[in-house]
């Protein structure tokens, strides 16, 4: 009797299991054969944000009348860009208090038109220097706090400013439009990150100097991946509003600009100054070079500031960023013991640990970043130019092998290995 009652339970289970696997084709069948609707891709909207005006060497009374009119036209100067900019909100999990509130609604947020495929804020410029107003726009990168374009107007002080318009401003914003969506699409930076500062003595003698480093900026930021030094407050308070990081990536290279404004022969102060340069290492902080005082002139054309003398300062750029290329390869300039000194650091894109070996013997010299050098060492890389920031490898494998003039190149093996093989 108990073996009939397990032959029976036996049967029933196989029975059972056949009709799971006759349901389970059945069901493959029909999905199969269904009409296949295509997935919907959910389409990330980028967004652009007008920040407040920043006003240099504009007097505080004049500035002070044109409040209501610069409010105005931070909305003309967001149509070209969105058509719906309305006063920035906090969100509602954002907990802050009445003056963040306040502060929010000097910003305008709107959702961007096509061409664009991340956010962006602009930055509207008010200045004064020698006489010369500018109304400069910036267009800034959130992402990385850099400046993506920028563009400008100028007048001499004959045709006074008193209230920007909006036959002065629209030009400027479409202006600064069309160059940020081809620099978007070109997509062909170097990959130097520059850093334009003012040193203390500029800061001091007259605010309005920001003026010249916000005109230089946009020759700069067309082939440079220049940080923003105007408005870094408001950026600041947009990264609340964003989550951003509280701070952007370190720059490679930083520039002080020292400038000196020359007497006329009359004795007023005329269109002529004396610019020096200061230039730092962003990595390590050591200065590396103190450019020699050039004479400067500023000239307007098509209404434009022009800044006649400031070429050393872009062909020492340019040397830089060819100095950083993925194509220049990690090469040996000095040895010392089991070390080895490469002309590449952190600015290539070498990081501690990171695993090296040798091109020329790739199975016999082997080792790993254990540390960075600055200009200090006044080490020369084979092209012949000064190595002010390069790293310290750790040669494991083959130290007898090493020689100056070698490259070096990422390791491919995997750690730890996958076992078995």
């Amino acid at each position: 009797m108990t073996e009939i009652a397990v032959c029976l339970k036996k049967t029933a289970d196989n029975n059972h299991m056949k009709s799971l696997i006759v349901i389970a084709a059945l069901a493959y069948m029909v999905v199969w054969n269904c009409p296949k609707k295509a997935v919907s891709q959910t389409k990330t909207t980028t967004s652009v944000f007008i920040m407040p005006w920043v006003t240099y060497g504009i007097e505080v009374e004049l500035s002070a009348k044109a409040r209501a009119n610069l409010k105005a036209l931070s909305a003309q100067i967001a149509k070209p860009w969105s058509n719906n900019p309305q006063p920035l909100t906090p969100s509602a999990n954002l907990q802050r208090g009445n003056n963040f509130k306040r502060h929010s609604s000097k910003f305008l947020k709107g959702t961007m038109n096509p061409g664009i495929n991340y956010d962006i804020a602009i930055q509207p410029i008010w200045c004064q220097v020698s006489g010369i107003q500018v109304i400069a726009l910036q267009a800034i990168d959130l992402r990385n706090r850099r400046i993506v374009a920028s563009t400008h107007r100028a007048v001499r002080d004959k045709k006074r400013i008193k209230k920007p318009n909006n036959q002065m401003i629209l030009p400027v914003t479409n202006e600064l439009l069309q160059k940020t969506r081809k620099i978007v699409q070109a997509n062909n930076r170097q990959p130097l990150k520059v850093d334009l500062k003012l040193t203390n003595r500029s800061v001091r003698s007259r605010g309005s100097y920001q003026c010249l480093n916000s005109v230089i900026s946009e020759n700069l930021a067309e082939d440079f991946n220049l940080d923003t030094s105007v408005g870094n407050q408001s950026l600041v308070h947009l990264g609340h509003h964003l989550n951003l990081p509280a701070l952007a990536p370190r720059p490679t290279r930083i520039i002080r600009l020292e400038w000196k404004q020359l007497k006329a022969l009359n004795g007023n102060t005329g269109n002529n100054l004396k610019l020096t340069a200061w230039w730092d290492e962003g990595i390590l902080g050591t200065k590396f070079l103190k450019a020699k005082p050039k004479d400067i002139s500023l000239q307007i054309n098509n209404n434009r500031l022009v800044v006649v003398g400031i070429k050393n300062i872009t062909n020492q750029l340019q040397d830089e960023a060819n100095n950083l290329k993925a194509e220049s390869i990690p090469t040996v300039v000095k040895t010392y013991g089991a070390w080895a000194y490469l002309d590449q650091g952190r600015s290539w894109g070498l990081r501690m640990n990171d695993r090296l070996v040798n091109q020329q013997n790739p199975s016999g010299v082997k080792g790993h970043v254990v540390g960075f050098y600055g200009a200090g060492l006044k080490l020369k890389s084979p092209k012949g130019t000064p190595v002010h920031e390069g790293a310290i490898v750790y040669i494991r494998k083959g130290q007898s092998q090493l020689k100056v003039g070698q490259t070096f190149t990422y390791d491919q093996q995997t750690f730890p290995t996958n076992w078995p093989p």
